[in-house]
């Protein structure tokens, strides 16, 4: 399951109406370029689900909006569930606790119900919901606020929650907050501490997020895998945001030839390890850089910017090299391998063939493999020398 997170989104400023559905449009077409099936819509991006749960009679009309539009599209959908902003909640409550249990409660199960496609009170023409996340980096607020969010509490949220997304829905996945750091100690620790609190009795699947650094794709991935595996067993693991920006800030020709290869790569590693579901953060680059952000993780750059009265305007977006690595890493099935620091990974009508680090490396594929996405292909005695992404397709 290869999907985008926050795919059909634009920043808060924009606000809704013709503009902002007008950028909502675009990205629409660019994600059905990808040719992605999956989406996830985090409570924090549009339509901005956390505030409608936070009214005591919810107003479903952009929610609505922003399902029809997934659903026109055939893309199955991850909510991501909370009453505060996901990214940052501590600018609205003092805690991750849920403030009026039963309230909250009622809120989540009529949502369940709206949008779970079991033919009951079903809000018309909507994308099916795949999984329900609750929260978004717990373990990261608690790092950044000491005593907002720690595991036990996150656990205690998960649960009330969970029962209430049960109880609309008996069949429906449910994901813990996706973990920030699961692939380091500090995380390993925080799931553990949430797992003896009892976590693990209401959650389907386990959802973490990894952001490598430019060459450590796999390791970071493995590492991830690993400590999942050691707190929960066999569960399915979704990876709900991952993303590489490349060379530098992720910009030009040899930034966005590594953010190919790093998407082929991680995308590889996980599919060899089992995990069950991977999310690009994000589609496009944001027409509004914010400070702070993660800055050009996209897999569309922004081709035109214009300042008129002050706002930023987008004329349109450029495909990166990192789709083609999407479209063909998106039919990736049984088989793959490696040798001399290069991997290949089966895909429809060949092997996708990536260098395992910022370094060319040099191996034999299964097949000739031709540069793609940035990447360089050249013969040499040890097989054929490969930087960034490549295909090697079937021989007829």
């Amino acid at each position: 399951m290869l999907g985008v997170n926050e795919a059909i989104s634009v920043p808060a400023a924009h606000g809704i109406g013709a503009e902002a559905d007008a950028l909502l449009d675009a990205q629409a077409e660019k994600l059905t370029a990808t040719g992605a099936r999956y989406v996830r819509l985090n409570a924090s991006s549009t339509p901005r689900l956390f505030r409608v749960l936070r009214q005591e009679v919810p107003d479903w009309t952009e929610v609505d909006k922003a399902m029809r539009r997934l659903g026109a599209l055939d893309v199955a959908v991850v909510v991501v569930v909370a009453p505060w902003p996901a990214n940052e909640p501590w600018t609205m409550v003092a805690s991750c606790a849920i403030e009026a249990p039963e309230a909250w409660q009622r809120r989540v199960q009529h949502l369940v119900e709206r949008y779970d496609g079991d033919g009951k009170d079903d809000a018309p023409g909507a994308a099916r919901v795949v999984a329900w996340e609750v929260d978004n980096e717990p373990d990261l607020h608690e790092d950044m606020r000491p005593g907002f969010c720690p595991p036990e509490l996150h656990a205690e949220t998960v649960r009330v929650t969970a029962e209430a997304i049960k109880r609309a829905d008996p069949s429906a996945t449910v994901l813990n907050g996706g973990l920030y750091r699961p692939h380091s100690a500090l995380g390993k620790a925080y799931l553990a501490s949430a797992v003896a609190a009892g976590l693990a009795d209401h959650i389907d699947g386990f959802a973490g997020h990894v952001y490598p650094s430019a060459g450590n794709e796999s390791l970071a991935v493995e590492r991830l895998v690993r400590n999942v595996r050691e707190v929960l067993g066999e569960i399915p693991i979704w990876i709900t945001e991952t993303s590489s920006i490349g060379e530098g800030d992720g910009t030009g020709p040899a930034g966005e030839a590594e953010q190919a290869r790093a998407f082929a790569e991680v995308v590889g590693t996980a599919r060899r390890l089992g995990v069950h579901a991977l999310f690009w953060h994000t589609l496009t680059d944001p027409p509004i850089m914010r400070p702070g952000g993660v800055p050009y993780p996209g897999l569309f750059a922004v081709e035109v910017k214009e300042k008129e009265d002050g706002k930023v305007s987008v004329g349109g977006w450029r495909e990166k090299p990192a789709v083609e690595v999407f479209r063909r890493m998106r039919t990736a099935g049984q088989g793959s391998g490696s040798s001399g620091g290069v991997s290949w990974s089966r895909v429809a009508g060949g092997w996708m063939v990536w260098s395992d680090s910022k370094k060319p490396g040099c191996g034999r594929p299964p097949a000739v493999p031709h540069g793609i996405a940035g990447g360089k292909v050249e013969a040499d005695p040890c097989g054929w020398q490969i930087d960034g992404a490549a295909f090697a397709a079937d021989q007829k």
